[in-house]
C-alpha cells in the first residue's frame, strides 16, 4: 500500500467521525420515527427522551473507550506513512465526544424551549382579572 492510499483511508475515517458529530449538531441524523409518531405527542416525547439518553450513554462510553484505545495504539506505526495509529483511532474518540457534547447541548436547548412554552401557555404571572 502506498502512503497516499493509506492517508486517503485515514482521512476517510476522520471524515466519517467528524461528519457524525456535525450531523448530531444539526439534528439531521437518520431516525425511524414510525412508532414515536403513532404514540401521539406525549408518547413521541417519551420515545425521543429515551433515544437521546441511550445515545448519550453509548457515545460517552465509546468516547472514553476510543481515547483509551488510541493511547494504547500510540506505539504502533502505520506501515506506509509511519504515523502513530493513535492518530487514526483518535478519530473515534473525537467523533463520539462530539456526538455526546452536541447531544447534551441539544437536550438542554430542548428542555429550555419546553420550559419556555409551558411558561407562555400558563400566561403571565401576577395578572389578576
Amino acid at each position: 500500500m502506498t502512503w497516499t492510499e493509506e492517508l486517503a483511508r485515514f482521512s476517510l475515517v476522520w471524515l466519517a467521525f467528524l461528519g457524525a458529530g456535525f450531523v448530531m449538531a444539526r439534528r439531521q441524523h437518520i431516525a425511524v420515527d414510525i412508532l414515536a409518531k403513532a404514540l401521539g405527542k406525549v408518547g413521541e416525547r417519551i420515545v425521543n427522551g429515551i433515544a437521546i439518553v441511550v445515545v448519550l450513554i453509548v457515545s460517552g462510553v465509546l468516547a472514553v473507550a476510543g481515547a483509551q484505545f488510541a493511547v494504547l495504539a500510540s506505539a504502533i506505526k502505520a506501515p506506509a506513512t509511519q504515523l502513530p495509529m493513535s492518530v487514526v483511532y483518535g478519530a473515534a474518540a473525537v467523533g463520539f465526544a462530539l456526538i455526546f457534547i452536541h447531544g447534551v447541548l441539544n437536550s438542554g436547548f430542548d428542555m429550555a424551549q419546553a420550559r419556555k412554552r409551558s411558561t407562555v401557555a400558563a400566561g403571565p404571572e401576577g395578572v389578576s382579572e
